[in-house]
């Protein structure tokens, strides 16, 4: 009796220098999985595949040689699993997305201070690339043009992640953007009402130089476009518009 207890400083040490081993290992394994999130986004792949979470549990049962720790490993792994896709969906966005003027500049900068969450507004992003307006790239170098730029800076967002991101009004009309936003995060519509967007003054926005015949035009070719990609719609205007997107944001 005496041996063994003289035997327990030693196991004590053996057992606390293991669990130095797992921590070290847990902490390498998270840091993974946050580079596999980064190319996720980037790449517009999903964050959850069930498929290989059951490789994953097969190759866990081969790697215990002791059965008596089956369970006890595969519920351990089991709680990494958790954390790692908990992990990742913590990184992804949430896109504002609508037709001009329907604030999404404002209210994603308001509400990412507001949830604690990063900032970003596509726009914005161009023009600090070009060192021109968004009205100069449309008069100087075309849409197209901009619409290429407008499409790198959604993989940069993608890539960068935790955010709540200001998108143009038509960030949807370039082949790739929707896979990328839908696998990098959530996408929210302003469903602003025709007759509050006819309101606002469209005198510097290059796609509306008409006024109300080209914000009628361009509602009505892209609403279904915006419903159809949603995760989430809210009028801006209604007096809860705010408290809903604080809540679905925070999450």
């Amino acid at each position: 009796m005496e041996e063994e207890l003289f035997c327990l400083p030693e196991i004590r040490h053996e057992i606390e220098e293991t669990d130095r081993a797992v921590l070290a290992l847990v902490e390498k394994r998270m840091e993974l999985v946050r580079k596999m999130g980064t190319i996720k986004r980037e790449k517009g792949l999903p964050i959850y595949d069930p498929a290989r979470e059951r490789e994953l549990f097969e190759m866990y049962a081969q790697c215990v040689k002791n059965p008596e720790n089956l369970d006890y490993a595969q519920a351990m792994m089991l709680s990494l699993l958790r954390a790692s896709k908990r992990e990742q969906r913590r990184g992804l966005n949430v896109y504002f997305v609508g037709m001009p003027g329907s604030g999404k500049s404002k209210l994603a900068m308001k509400v990412s201070r507001l949830v604690g969450k990063g900032h970003l507004d596509t726009d914005e992003m161009v023009k600090a690339e070009t060192g021109v307006s968004i009205a100069e790239i449309f008069f100087s170098r075309g849409e197209a043009e901009f619409r290429r730029l407008e499409a790198v800076m959604v993989k940069r967002a993608a890539v960068q992640g935790y955010s709540v991101v200001a998108t143009g009004g038509g960030i949807l009309t370039h082949p790739g953007n929707l896979q990328i936003m839908k696998g990098s995060g959530r996408i929210v519509y302003l469903d602003k009402t025709l007759e509050e967007l006819c309101k606002q003054d469209t005198s510097g926005r290059p796609l509306l130089a008409r006024g109300r015949a080209d914000i009628e035009r361009l509602y009505y070719e892209r609403r279904e476009a915006y419903l159809s990609a949603a995760d989430f719609k809210v009028d801006p205007d209604t007096p809860d518009a705010l408290q809903m997107l604080i809540d679905y944001c925070g999450e």
